[in-house]
């Protein structure tokens, strides 16, 4: 068993709340279902984004520069994993637009696997990280510097908790960052 998977045995329940944002194929959203959640959104644009690599200079990797065509074919192998779970939402949309739709305190558990550039990756934990309850976590995946493919997750990561103190991080084995709320 992965660091991921123990997460997911630990910390969601059947009373828990999910999100996973940056859905892609929906690999990581079985294993997360694999725990029953009450609630589990799926959220992912599903589409192509060349033109935002392109105007902030990020450096493409495959499935994120993949056709429109190619996204929409992952959009509807989610569907078909997920049709008959009634308590799984696939929402086509983009993570800071579709974060503002939940309340304040909302989830227990949050998965973040967007886009990896720095600005991106600060971009989504400052959006998401309000909609976390007291007793929650949000897990960030690749959780590693590659200029090469334009990683900035560690500094995104960093910066958002450098400024927001009410939070705290953990570095665990696998490239995974664990965000929490720092509880006196």
């Amino acid at each position: 068993m992965n660091v991921r998977e123990l997460i997911y045995k630990i910390a969601i329940n059947k009373n828990s709340i999910c999100a996973e944002i940056g859905v892609r194929k929906g690999d990581n959203a079985k294993k997360i279902a694999k725990s029953e959640p009450k609630e589990l959104h799926l959220i992912d644009c599903w589409e192509c984004q060349r033109e935002y690599i392109q105007k902030n200079n990020i450096k493409p990797n495959s499935h994120v520069t993949a056709t429109n065509n190619t996204h929409m074919s992952w959009m509807e192998e989610v569907k078909n994993e997920f049709k008959e779970n009634k308590n799984v939402f696939i929402i086509k949309n983009y993570s800071v637009p579709q974060s503002k739709t939940y309340k304040d305190e909302y989830f227990d558990f949050i998965y973040i696997d967007a886009l990896h550039d720095h600005s991106s990756v600060l971009q989504d934990v400052t959006a998401w990280a309000p909609k976390l309850k007291k007793t929650g976590i949000i897990v960030c995946d690749d959780y590693i510097e590659n200029e090469e493919r334009g990683y900035g997750v560690i500094t995104g990561i960093q910066e958002f908790l450098k400024y927001n103190k009410q939070y705290i991080g953990h570095e665990l084995e696998q490239r995974v960052f664990i965000i929490k709320y720092n509880i006196v």
